[in-house]
């Protein structure tokens, strides 16, 4: 009897036993679905293998040509002021220099001229230059008290820088009166040269200095 009922205890503690540890099995697996629901799998991140780019033939043409067109532009722009340069997106006029007028022929920079394409002239015209002989001529009182009146021609030559030179009386009326006409033309500012082939030169010219009393 005491053999049957050792058999039954022993038998009720392997049920318990199976029991628990089936039970212990069972948490352990739903802990471990947890953690896997849980905690999300890491993923290693896929590159992309990465192209070099390649250049079009046209590419490497133009970039050729600029290098070339500004190391031109560099060593040119003094050399060929003139040229018109073209490269790729540039069209650029470079501004040619100004020539200076060129000088006069040594056989022609002492020749006085006597017709020339350009006249001398007093700086305003003739209108300025007779108004500038009235204002500026001092009417001798030998002259005046005589009632001496007449027109002296005087001649000059207008030098390539507007100044006169070689003044003298081609045509005298009174030495007084004479005298004053060489004097005032004398004080004249400088004068717009002549030109011959747009060369500046000497030319000759003769002057009317009028000489009347009111």
């Amino acid at each position: 009897m005491k053999t049957k009922n050792t058999i039954v205890r022993v038998g009720i503690i392997a049920m318990a036993l199976l029991c628990c540890m089936e039970t212990s099995a069972q948490s352990n697996r739903s802990r471990r679905n947890r953690s896997s629901r849980s905690v999300p799998a890491r993923r290693t991140p896929q590159r992309t293998p990465q192209k070099t780019p390649q250049l079009k033939p046209d590419s490497l043409v133009e970039q050729r040509q600029i290098l070339e067109m500004e190391q031109f532009l560099d060593t040119s722009v003094e050399r060929q002021p003139t040229r018109r340069i073209e490269a790729a997106r540039t069209d650029t006029w470079i501004v040619p220099r100004e020539e200076p007028a060129p000088p006069a022929p040594k056989d022609v920079e002492n020749k006085i001229f006597d017709v020339v394409e350009t006249s001398p002239s007093f700086p305003g015209g003739p209108d300025a230059c007779q108004e500038w002989l009235r204002r500026n001529i001092h009417y001798p009182p030998v002259a005046e008290e005589n009632n001496i009146q007449g027109r002296v021609v005087v001649s000059f030559v207008v030098e390539p820088d507007g100044s006169l030179s070689n003044i003298a009386v081609v045509k005298g009326v009174d030495p007084s009166l004479d005298k004053e006409a060489v004097r005032v033309v004398s004080a004249m500012p400088k004068w717009n040269p002549g030109k011959q082939n747009n060369v500046c030169v000497r030319v000759k010219y003769n002057l009317p200095v009028p000489f009347k009393l009111n």
